[in-house]
């Protein structure tokens, strides 16, 4: 199980940190909908992209604020989560951090970084959407832990091999096709 899970966590930062750099120039071109303008710091700039990337907080401070309360029974409350973002808490505490950092699954010390890099926030994106695809991975049920398993060893295997024919996607014809052969 450690082998597949290796193997899973790979595939999933091989993904997301090859599309980087093309996440970044579309979380600035977001269509329909304002994106935090973020402070002047790296906990603010660090934050906002993490809370673009999650779908699930959808750059939402309550909603963020909620999940963290709701998943690790931890409160930090929206006013706390809008300092930290509008940079209006240069250092911000670390009773608010580490929760942040726990709730995106990365260290808390990326925060008081003196500067911050592209490659950080790829790095702490990636880290935070492997991180739940993991927690997904185990609470799905056999089927889905098995769909899951199928697709990382498809896009482990595309990385190895560098095919052209398989395509950009793991859901084009090729994967599919080996996805449904898996399952028999």
């Amino acid at each position: 199980m450690h082998t597949v899970y290796i193997r899973l966590r790979i595939a999933v930062n091989t993904i997301l940190y090859s599309e980087t750099q093309e996440y970044n120039a579309d979380m600035n071109k977001k269509s329909g909908k304002a994106v935090h303008n973020p402070g002047n710091t790296v906990a603010a700039r660090l934050l906002s992209k993490l809370m673009q990337a999650d779908h699930e907080v959808d750059d939402n401070e309550n909603k963020l604020s909620e999940l963290i309360e709701k998943r690790l029974g931890k409160r930090v409350p929206q006013p706390t989560i809008h300092r930290i973002l509008s940079g209006e808490s240069n250092e911000p505490r670390r009773s608010s951090i580490e929760p942040i950092a726990e709730y995106y699954g990365i260290s808390a010390e990326m925060f008081y970084k003196e500067e911050l890099e592209d490659n950080d926030i790829a790095l702490a994106i990636s880290s935070s959407e492997s991180n739940r695809l993991t927690m997904l991975f185990h609470e799905a049920d056999r089927r889905g832990r098995d769909t899951i398993m199928a697709i990382a060893q498809i896009e482990s295997d595309r990385e190895k091999s560098k095919d052209p024919f398989l395509g950009d996607s793991v859901f084009d014809v090729d994967a599919e096709t080996k996805l449904s052969k898996k399952k028999k």
